[in-house]
């Protein structure tokens, strides 16, 4: 039995506290299509499940600091970030063992997280991006 897990890339914003997601079938349709164009040997396989959740994305970099004595935080873990969290996480840890803080951390370190302009993760923008995207896709840009 085969199993294939894939994602999109396509974004929305949320200006407001989010609710349920429910799940876009367009994109679903658009992933399925796409991957069964480029493996056409694979065209028997059909999708079993699909998501359609929420992912956060902030600032793009990881952010680590200390908000009081000994509380430390870091955010910011997107795109890689099932990798980065754990990274940033030990590195954490050793700074909070007594450690002299690793060159990474020290790169991380923030006494405040930065802030982007809301506009800049709209849902606007995201949508122009994907549609590039899928266009780039298409015609090979």
């Amino acid at each position: 039995m085969e199993t294939l897990l894939f994602g999109t890339r396509r974004l929305r914003g949320a200006p407001a506290a989010l609710g349920a997601r429910e799940l876009d079938r367009k994109v679903v349709d658009d992933l399925v299509t796409g991957f069964h164009q480029r493996f056409p040997s694979l065209g028997y396989l059909a999708p079993q499940r699909a998501w359609g959740g929420w992912v956060a994305m902030t600032s793009f970099l990881p952010v680590a600091g200390e908000a009081a004595k000994n509380v430390f935080y870091a955010v910011s873990c997107n795109g890689h970030g099932l990798a980065q969290s754990p990274y940033v996480g030990t590195l954490l840890a050793d700074r909070l063992a007594g450690d002299e803080p690793h060159e990474d951390l020290r790169t991380l370190w923030r006494p405040r997280p930065p802030r982007m302009p809301s506009f800049v993760l709209s849902t606007p923008v995201f949508e122009a991006g994907w549609a590039f995207d899928r266009v780039s896709d298409r015609f090979g840009l």
